[in-house]
């Protein structure tokens, strides 16, 4: 199948897709047989329930339960600050029901991203705890495996229960909600077992609006199921919902306050291989990454449309890096290692776009070079410096307007792949 062909037909068979930014890289990563791609869905297709159970992964660590940073660094491309451990808030909030004790452990918050490190314990010894989406047919090291697999172990999920006599198990999950929006934000989670039989879950969930204290409605989710004496599961009707409330408060860097976060560009930049005007580039300097937000319009639609059949993205790049391979002159990510593109039209029709990504916070400049590219042929296009400079208080609140306005449920959205 031609790349086109097969880039329209991912578009529609994953317009229902929702998930983390490991399942979007992987799902398309297996789809298309290329190195790792990033898309924004909602929803779940079939292939990704399929994959889902791979990348919901972990393994018990030999020093005890899995810690947010251990999660995080998994992440392929990211650059971790050596102090980031600083800013993880350590905590004992527990509630129990249905046979479960869930404890939130770490909590990181920044007034965009909250990162949460959350074990759930069984009662006894008998009872088994997964993941959202792992089935019996799983391999065991899907759910217990968080660094390398022994490839000489092909047990799956059910051979365990037999081997270790599992009678009961729980289904868990946490849903997270700011209590005065009333809506979740953008949600990724990983998981491990642990030899003791706790399930520790990694939640990060990517709000569109910054505050610095942030209400949260959290769900811890259960539901139970019977383990049959072949392994396989019978899953109860009835699902528990535990709620309680968190209040997460924005981690700073001594001394920082708002106006010297962000940074904005000096003058619009206009891309015309691509018939698009950059109207403006706000950074926002957190503890742990930065946030980049990119505005703009499309002012020549059949040159967009010619040049990159919806796929456009605008990479960050190093230009004085020479490299055979220009994905190597990306700058470093940031720890949330995604992004997305969101965009509406104008009551003139004019149609604008919104990318949003984060570097590292070793990536603050007095410019950067944008450069457009197809996510879906690999072409670059032209590439502009824009220089930055410190935001008005006006700008940072037209960001601010930005941000609130953006849908709870971006479009779907092509993203450059990873080593492309």
């Amino acid at each position: 199948m031609r790349d086109d062909h097969l880039a329209h037909r991912l578009r529609e068979e994953m317009s229902g897709v929702r998930v983390g930014p490991a399942l979007r890289r992987r799902t398309l990563d297996a789809m298309r047989g290329k190195e790792e791609t990033v898309m924004r869905k909602k929803g779940l297709t079939a292939l990704a329930v399929a994959l889902i159970g791979v990348l919901l992964c972990g393994v018990a660590l030999a020093a005890g339960r899995a810690g947010m940073l251990d999660f995080i660094g998994r992440r392929a491309g990211i650059s971790i600050p050596e102090d980031a451990e600083s800013f993880v808030q350590t905590m004992e909030e527990t509630t129990a029901a249905d046979g479960v004790t869930t404890t939130v452990r770490e909590m990181y918050y920044d007034g965009r991203t909250l990162r949460l490190t959350v074990d759930f314990a069984p009662q006894d010894e008998d009872t088994l705890l997964t993941a959202a989406m792992n089935t019996p047919d799983d391999l065991w090291q899907n759910l217990a495996s968080l660094a390398a697999w022994d490839e000489s172990d092909k047990r799956t999920i059910a051979d365990v229960c037999r081997e270790r006599g599992y009678v009961r198990g729980y289904d868990v999950n946490l849903s997270c909600e700011d209590e005065e929006e009333g809506r979740p934000g953008v949600a990724s989670q990983d998981a491990v077992l642990g030899e003791d039989g706790t399930l520790t879950l990694f939640v990060e969930q990517t709000f569109a609006e910054d505050k610095p204290e942030r209400t949260l409605q959290m769900t811890a989710v259960t539901r139970g199921f019977a383990v049959e004496t072949d392994g396989s599961w019978t899953y109860e009707d009835d699902v528990t919902r535990t709620p309680f409330t968190l209040t997460a408060t924005a981690a700073v860097r001594s001394g920082e306050g708002e106006a010297a976060q962000v940074i904005v560009s000096d003058a619009p930049a206009r891309f015309e291989q691509v018939g698009v005007t950059v109207e403006r580039v706000s950074v926002e300097v957190k503890p742990l990454e930065l946030y980049v937000t990119i505005e703009g319009t499309i002012d020549d639609e059949a040159l967009y449309a010619e040049t990159t059949d919806d796929g456009l993205w605008f990479e960050i790049i190093d230009p004085t890096i020479e490299t055979d391979e220009p994905y190597k002159q990306r700058l470093p990510e940031g720890l949330t290692a995604s992004g997305e593109v969101d965009g509406s039209v104008d009551e003139d029709g004019t149609r604008r776009f919104t990318q949003t990504q984060t570097l590292s916070v070793d990536a603050l400049r007095d410019a950067y070079t944008l450069r457009a590219f197809s996510v879906w042929d690999k072409t670059r296009f032209d590439a502009h410096e824009i220089a930055m400079r410190p935001a008005t208080p006006e700008e940072i609140e037209a960001l601010r307007r930005t941000q609130a306005e953006r849908p709870a449920a971006p479009e779907d959205t092509p993203q450059p792949e990873k080593g492309k």
